[in-house]
């Protein structure tokens, strides 16, 4: 086959035949070199930049993309800076329903649909094949929930590290971030993903502080669980419970929120009588108290032995306690039931044993 056409003998050519070819050609050659020559600069260029740019991403977020990998977050279609991005416009969100795998998904449950209706309308000698196409595409449906679910927890992890340096951060071990991602793709509602961000958060800002006993506990909770636990939150001082004068069941709650507690593990010795916590104090060491939004102190001229029954808050209550902080601090009604509890508790204390005290507002950091 004839690319270029026929091509005469070069004799043939007269002399300015022959001096218009050449030039021709030298024209050619001269468009050809600035061609290759741009090219080359082009190719340059784009070889910096993404040198550059893959750099400044890893200088900046290789930590962070260390992480997201390891749980299946597609870092290069969406990289920690634009789900940062992302998680700031939450119209934006709404609207992009966060990446491609929610198109992803609702391609294939339209496909699931007319699976369907195809399997309503087959021969019987059909229907397994179908039923088995169904299966997988239900199977991808919910892999693609459960990676938008994961996507979204760690949009609230990254907001929760805006402002912390990397210094300050350590990487959770394989097995802990495989744990977190299995728990946090199960849930597809707000609350649940900030939950989850601010696990993972946590548990870079301070490793253990999320055991593996204490995801599980967290996964097995449920709103009302959630609610209840925020509902006795003023009353928990010190890592437990007073139980003093029964006061805590007279401010909003009743034996049977407590034992619902001690049931799903956020609370011990909720009917014990001989659980106890014992502080000396004296004219140079006071007692402190502390809750979240305030402190009671407790001052005597005299030695003092301060005993009072208590509810012990266990290692998933501490954990809950951690997540939930914010929140109460948020919520003006919460705050002002410590401030009432540590005033009667105070009272109750300065009537049984003749001491000293005050209640004061913890300031936010």
């Amino acid at each position: 086959m004839q690319i270029f056409g026929k091509i005469r003998p070069l004799a043939s050519l007269s002399a300015s035949s022959l001096n218009a070819s050449l030039g021709c050609l030298s024209r050619k050659r001269e468009r050809g070199r600035k061609v290759r020559s741009k090219f080359a600069m082009f190719l340059g260029n784009l070889t910096a930049f993404y040198k550059v740019f893959i750099g400044n991403i890893f200088m900046e977020w290789g930590w962070l993309i260390s992480i997201a990998e390891k749980i299946g977050i597609d870092v290069w279609n969406n990289s920690p800076k634009r789900l940062l991005k992302l998680g700031r416009i939450q119209n934006q969100l709404d609207e992009e329903k966060i990446i491609g795998e929610a198109k992803a998904k609702v391609y294939a449950e339209h496909e699931a649909n007319k699976l369907k209706k195809k399997l309503a309308e087959a021969e019987p000698e059909e229907q397994p094949k179908i039923i088995g196409e169904i299966a997988v595409i239900n199977n991808q449906i919910e892999l693609l929930t459960q990676q938008q679910n994961t996507i979204n927890s760690f949009i609230e992890t990254l907001k929760e590290l805006e402002n912390v340096s990397k210094d300050e951060l350590n990487e959770p071990d394989n097995d802990w971030l495989r744990e977190w991602s299995k728990n946090a793709g199960r849930f597809s509602d707000d609350d649940a993903y900030r939950l989850w961000g601010k696990v993972l958060a946590g548990e870079m800002k301070k490793p253990g502080t999320f055991s593996y006993r204490v995801l599980d506990g967290l996964r097995n909770l449920s709103k009302d669980d959630a609610n209840l636990i925020l509902k006795i939150t003023p009353f928990i001082t010190n890592g437990f419970v007073y139980r003093s004068n029964d006061l805590i069941f007279n401010i909003g709650t009743n034996w049977g929120n407590w034992y619902q507690l001690e049931e799903i593990g956020i609370v011990s010795h909720v009917g014990s009588v001989s659980t106890s916590a014992t502080t000396k104090i004296n004219e140079y060491t006071p007692m402190y108290i502390r809750g979240i939004s305030h402190v009671l102190i407790l001052s005597s001229n005299f030695p003092k032995d301060i005993s009072e029954p208590i509810i012990i808050l266990t290692e998933l209550g501490s954990a809950i306690l951690k997540l939930i902080e914010l929140t109460f601090k948020e919520d003006i009604n919460l705050v002002h039931r410590q401030e009432e509890y540590m005033n009667k508790l105070g009272n109750y204390l300065k009537e049984k044993y003749q001491v000293n005290y005050s209640v004061m507002k913890i300031p936010n950091n």
